[in-house]
């Protein structure tokens, strides 16, 4: 008759556990990395919407959405640049796919499109210094251009100045379909 081993089998059975512990250890972990790194990306999402969505910054797009002119009066160059930053940060993270691209335009829909409609031959002018100015702000407008015309109705579409702005700079924007590099 065949003598068992107990302590030969103790062990297999001892290295297996630990195998199947590391194992299940270096899943958890594999996942835990892209959720800690979207939570991250969902607190800077929603710090930059807080801010969008402030009184001073309501205060500011209203004072963008009411210039009757072309030419930025001076003292408004910094609330403007306030403005486009928070909207260009929030275009760069849609375009990463840091922020899903659904929630940032129901959360900050017209937005985009009041500003490109009211500053972009201020951009225009600040591209040719700069090159790369505003180029992730103007992104964020297509897509809420885009958004507007495929899922909202268009008695909700964005108005400004008496304008419908969706149907205004739809032939400006929708070919823009790639996000800036």
């Amino acid at each position: 008759m065949c003598e068992v081993n107990w302590q030969a089998v103790e062990a297999v059975g001892t290295c297996a556990g630990v195998v199947v512990l590391v194992i299940a250890a270096v899943l958890a972990l594999w996942k835990e990395f892209p959720e800690a790194r979207r939570t991250r990306h969902a607190q800077a999402a929603m710090d930059i919407f807080r801010e969008l969505r402030s009184q001073e910054q309501k205060d500011r797009l209203k004072g963008i959405e009411n210039l009757q002119t072309e030419d930025i009066p001076p003292e408004m160059e910094a609330d403007i640049g306030r403005v486009l930053d928070g909207l260009e940060l929030l275009g760069a993270m849609v375009a990463a796919r840091q922020v899903d691209e659904d929630v940032a335009l129901r959360l900050v829909r017209g937005a985009p499109l009041r500003c490109w409609y009211k500053l972009r031959k201020y951009i225009a002018k600040r591209r040719d210094g700069r090159g790369h100015y505003a180029r992730y702000m103007e992104y964020y407008a297509h897509l809420s251009l885009k958004y507007q015309y495929e899922k909202v109705p268009e008695a909700e579409w964005t108005r400004l100045d008496g304008r419908n702005l969706v149907c205004e700079l739809k032939e400006e924007l929708l070919p823009k379909q790639k996000p800036p590099k």
